[in-house]
């Protein structure tokens, strides 16, 4: 009689399958950080982002930028296994003000899509859930 497994062991079944499937992602997150954004705007979209990075495959490339008057790419960027905490902490140290640099953060995302990413369509997010696809 064949056994039966139990909704656990299938999950991890399943979890183990999609990371041996998975392929590695290049990642650009834009973070409008101006003052539109000020309170719990800001508070919810650090929080989400720091909550995004820890969901990452280990060898996932990830990229902040941080757009208000200017953008200004957050140190580090890299693999998520290596830059996860240090980045987090930037991220937690945010404040926002100024303006609102979109389509220049949206140029600089593209940027470095094209130059970490493989070829074919990218999609580049900003917190807000404005988007903009990149052919990179």
């Amino acid at each position: 009689m064949p056994s039966v497994m139990t909704a656990p062991e299938v999950a991890a079944m399943i979890r183990d399958a999609f990371h041996r499937a998975k392929k590695q992602a290049t990642i650009v997150i834009l973070l409008d950080t101006s003052g539109s954004m000020q309170g719990v705007k800001m508070t919810n979209a650090i929080s989400a982002t720091v909550d995004f990075l820890t969901q990452l495959g280990r060898d996932d490339e990830v990229f902040v930028y941080e757009f208000n008057d200017a953008v200004t790419a957050l140190e580090p960027g890299g693999t998520a296994r290596e830059v996860e905490e240090r980045l987090s902490e930037t991220l937690r140290a945010l404040t926002a003000h100024g303006g609102t640099a979109l389509y220049d953060a949206v140029c600089q995302g593209s940027q470095r899509i094209a130059v970490e990413g493989s070829n074919g369509l990218r999609e580049v997010q900003d917190v807000d859930g404005q988007k903009a696809e990149v052919d990179a």
